[in-house]
This record gives C-alpha cells, structure tokens and sequence, in this order.
C-alpha cells in the first residue's frame, strides 16, 4: 500500500515538475527577443501560449502610454452664460493620486469607459467614411471632417450614454462627490468633447513646460437642456 501510494506521489511530482519546466521554457521563448532557441521552438511556444497565456501590454491596461481620452463638459446656464471646459473625473482622480487603495480607480475606469467607449465608436464611423470616399461613393461630397462624423454620431446610443452623463454633471452631480458646477442655476444648455492627449515622443523629451505632443479634440454641437434637442 505505501509502495504503490509512494510510486504515485514520485509520479505526480514528475508531471508537475515538467509542465512546470515546459511552462518556464515555453514563456521564455515566446517572450525572448529573436535568437535560435525561438527559431526552432518559436511556432510551439506561441501554439502553447496563445490559448491561454497570451501576454501583451493589455494585461497591465487598456492603453498604457499610449493616448489618453477624456470627455469635458461645460454648462450653459441663464444666470452667467457659458461655464469653462471642466473633466467630471477631476475630483476622483485627486482623491486617487492622495490615496491609492481608496478604491477610486475603479470607479475612474467606469466612468471613463464612457469617453472610451465615444471616441471607439466615432473613430469607427470616421474609417467606415474614408473607405466610402476611397471606393468613390462620396464623390462631391465634402470630405470625412469631424463636425460631419459627429452629427452620425448623434444617432447612436454611445452618444445618447454620454449626453445622459453631461446632463447629471451639469445638474450638479459629480462622481468624486465634489461638482464644479453650481447645481442651483438654471440650466439652458449643455456641451461635451472628447479629448484625446498624444504623449510627448521622444525627441520631445527636453522640451520642458510640454505635457503632450498633441491634443486632438472632437467638439460635439450644444443640447438644449430642456427637450434635449440638438442645436
């Protein structure tokens, strides 16, 4: 009984040491830059790995250092006009930079998804328009412009997402619990864009005082508050 119960202890030790081993070899030829050992093994290892150990910069975030996309509000009210541009998120991301684990990430992943989520879906519609014109179907017809992709966008229900959203953060909510509107003035109308900040490339890395290398905007027309009409 101790001999059969020990043959099969050494048997499974034996197995999992090598899966171990083939599992450590496998990820170091997929993840090693091009050399001889990645010649011969390159096809097995990304075969081995693909399923269901695929690793790529996603595993640490959805787009890290590469853009950076945000949806600014601003509100028209009776009382004062037009507000400044403002990001909603201001407030949560200060409370995450002072305190890390407070949780506030999670919910700046949330509600960023909704700039995301925006800026996917115009990008989508303004690639569906440079193909149509490269075929020929929008001959003497203005080229794909922003203000022109933005209006489509209007019909869809990311944009409908975002409005809803815009609409609360002028009222006065705020997800960090802290708005930078005043949600006793009477609303009249309001606006978002999206902005999407480009980091500085490396030649622009001595550039002091320079944050970003670009920054691109998509400017959305103003809605009625009110009927939540476009004008």
């Amino acid at each position: 009984m101790k001999a059969g119960y020990a043959v099969y202890a050494r048997t499974l030790s034996g197995v999992v040491v090598v899966a171990a081993v083939t599992h450590l070899l496998m990820t170091a030829v997929y993840l090693s830059p091009p050399n001889l050992l990645k010649k011969d093994l390159g096809d097995v290892a990304s075969w081995y790995m693909l399923p269901l150990f695929r690793q790529n910069w996603r595993l640490f975030g959805p787009a890290p250092s590469i853009t950076s996309t945000k949806l600014a509000v601003r509100c028209n009210t009776v009382e004062h006009g037009w507000s400044s541009w403002r990001d909603p998120l201001e407030t949560l991301y200060a409370k995450h930079f002072y305190y890390r684990i407070s949780g506030h990430s999670k919910l700046i992943y949330i509600y960023g998804q909704i700039a995301l989520v925006l800026e996917q879906e115009f990008q989508r519609m303004l690639a569906e328009c440079k193909v149509s014109t490269s075929k020929g179907l929008e001959v003497g017809r203005p080229q794909c412009a922003f203000d022109r992709i933005t209006v489509q966008l209007e019909q869809s229900g990311t944009y409908a997402m975002a409005k809803r959203y815009a609409q609360q953060v002028c009222e006065g909510w705020s997800p960090g619990q802290g708005s930078a509107f005043d949600s006793t003035a009477r609303i009249d109308r309001i606006q978002f864009k999206l902005l999407t900040f480009y980091p500085l490339q490396y030649s622009e890395r001595d550039q002091s005082g320079k944050r970003w290398s670009a920054v691109k905007e998509v400017v959305f027309r103003p809605v009625d508050f009110r009927t939540s009409t476009v004008n």
